[in-house]
């Protein structure tokens, strides 16, 4: 059905699912017909290593030259990076006699390798026209780093004081180790997790109390103006509208989910058009979700209003804590010039 619809990212990720299932289905029918099981999973967990560095050689050869080959490389190396997460996570599992859990993870390990190729090969289907330097990048990624971190220590002082918790707050956190780890060897795909940090971070604080509704159609609409925008620069932000569609997908399944990657999808398209910014807009030869210039809203949204009131708070906080040492200085002396009068000086 996605497909018939256009949808073709969330085709994609169904069929991507499909494949880690049959995969796993073929994994657990060798392991139980196998007389020695142990030894069926250390040579199912020896062939994922062995694809993880084949294909771990492709990503590090992978060249970028333009906003779309890094969207791609991108998206290549995030993917390499869940991929051995995954083999480790099954090794530990081999070490704990958990033989089916070890299975699955490497099914689904085996499948994220097979996509980083077909990641890389994708960027040669677009018009890398708008170029993209090693210093470039390299700004983006300690940029939208630090950014990333600020965030977080911003959102839990916020969390904290407001007696709230939040699961993407936890998974920013994450999400901004990966980023470090990964920012030297890997800068491309450190650069999409930052930003996928950020993104958690920001909307841990703006989901506290809000309608959720309201904010699903807010960052749809933010989300498709900076994807318009781009365009309109002459930048084809591809994980951008994946992320896009697969967000529209996941309206009727889980609105806080469809709302992360809604603004995930704004960050990336924002962070390629301010990194690149042309002298004179080009229109894109691409067409496809969402639309290319829908109309902005004039009334503030739910968000920003929220951000307004966070930010008052934190400015009355900041002042009663001044009052309340002024006050405590004040008191202070009052004391002891009771205690001590003038004439005892």
């Amino acid at each position: 059905d996605s497909y018939d619809q256009g949808l073709f990212y969330s085709s994609t990720s169904k069929s991507f699912q499909s494949l880690i299932n049959s995969r796993f289905v073929t994994y657990a029918c060798n392991f139980f017909s196998s007389p020695d099981k142990g030894r069926y999973v250390k040579d199912v967990l020896d062939q994922a290593k062995s694809l993880l560095d084949a294909k771990k050689r492709m990503a590090d050869n992978a060249s970028i030259s333009g906003v779309v080959s890094l969207q791609c490389v991108g998206a290549a190396q995030k993917r390499l990076f869940e991929a051995r997460n995954q083999i480790e996570e099954a090794e530990n599992d081999y070490m704990r006699l958990d033989y089916i859990d070890a299975l699955y993870r490497l099914a689904f390990a085996m499948e994220r390798c097979e996509s980083v190729g077909w990641w890389l090969n994708i960027s040669g289907k677009f018009d890398d026209r708008i170029g993209l330097n090693e210093d470039q990048l390299n700004e983006m990624v300690n940029k939208y780093l630090r950014l990333a971190k600020n965030s977080v220590v911003y959102s839990q002082i916020i969390l904290q004081e407001m007696g709230e918790h939040s699961d993407l707050l936890g998974d920013a956190v994450q999400l901004l180790e990966e980023a470090e780890k990964g920012m030297e060897e890997y800068p491309a795909s450190s650069l999409f997790t930052s930003l996928e940090a950020l993104t958690k971070a920001n909307l841990a604080i703006e989901l506290v109390g809000g309608d959720e509704k309201e904010k699903l159609a807010r960052t749809k609409e933010k989300a498709a103006l900076e994807i318009g925008e781009c365009r309109n620069y002459g930048i084809e932000p591809v994980l951008a509208v994946s992320y896009y569609e697969f967000a529209e997908i996941l309206e009727n399944e889980s609105k806080m989910d469809s709302i992360v990657y809604y603004r995930y999808a704004q960050m990336i398209a924002g962070a390629l058009r301010l990194a690149i910014f042309p002298m004179e807009k080009r229109e894109s030869r691409f067409e496809g979700i969402p639309p290319l210039n829908p109309s902005p809203s004039i009334l503030p949204s739910m968000e920003e209003i929220l951000t307004l009131i966070l930010w008052i708070l934190a400015y009355i906080l900041v002042l009663i804590a001044v009052v309340v040492v002024i006050a405590s200085i004040i008191s202070r002396n009052r004391r002891f010039k009771r205690e001590f009068p003038p004439e005892t000086w």
